[in-house]
């Protein structure tokens, strides 16, 4: 496997782990704030979609639209922490080492 090949693997998974990190702290109201801020693409087509259904005084519902605009916005957020993370490691190797 060449080391590109690798840089690519490591950067794909750590990608994957800040988001799937993301995604799970969403569900806990102390750091839920924070997790948006990182999930930033997951909110932003979340938005795009508009707003959801009500369901009584305080609840919303999702529709099928919005479920796609969650995953497709949860593989934008792995793409940019994926290539930020490859760019970073690269420039890295070149400058740096």
């Amino acid at each position: 496997m060449s080391p590109r090949t690798k840089l690519f693997a490591v950067s794909a998974s750590i990608g994957a782990l800040i988001t799937l990190a993301g995604r799970i702290l969403v569900s806990y109201p102390p750091v839920e704030r924070i997790a948006w801020i990182v999930l930033w693409p997951v909110a932003l087509c979340e938005s795009i979609t508009g707003p959801s259904p009500r369901l009584g005084q305080h609840g919303h519902e999702g529709t099928p639209v919005q479920l796609v605009a969650a995953i497709v916005g949860v593989g934008m957020a792995w793409a940019v922490y994926s290539s930020m993370f490859f760019f970073a490691e690269s420039f890295r190797r070149r400058h740096i080492s």
